[in-house]
């Protein structure tokens, strides 16, 4: 006898609010599975991609102040290449890499 059979044999014996939970129970346990098998999996890579995205255009900015403050450096740039330089120091333009996966 199948697990559907079983449900349908129970079901006619069972209350109306009895037949709603097996019902809300059996679409969780079809949900639960495919939220932590596809859906997690789908977000972290999502997030992983967004991580290299924002760590690219840092390291863009950065070698393009580097060479701005430090190849064609003029007088009317010296107040932004002093705030960069300080912002530099002080590690404002480290980014931390998204959190390790989850392992199920």
């Amino acid at each position: 006898m199948t697990l559907l059979e079983c449900l349908v044999i129970r079901s006619s014996r069972m209350s109306y609010f009895s037949r709603i939970a097996v019902s809300l129970c059996a679409l969780g346990a079809v949900i639960l599975p495919l939220y932590s098998w596809v859906y997690l999996p789908i977000l972290e890579q999502s997030n992983y991609q967004q991580y290299l995205k924002r760590k690219l255009t840092i390291e863009q900015y950065v070698r393009r102040m580097e060479y701005h403050c430090n190849q064609i450096f003029t007088p009317s740039k010296e107040y932004r290449c002093e705030k960069f330089n300080e912002a530099k120091e002080s590690g404002n333009f480290q980014i931390t890499p998204p959190r390790a996966p989850i392992k199920n």
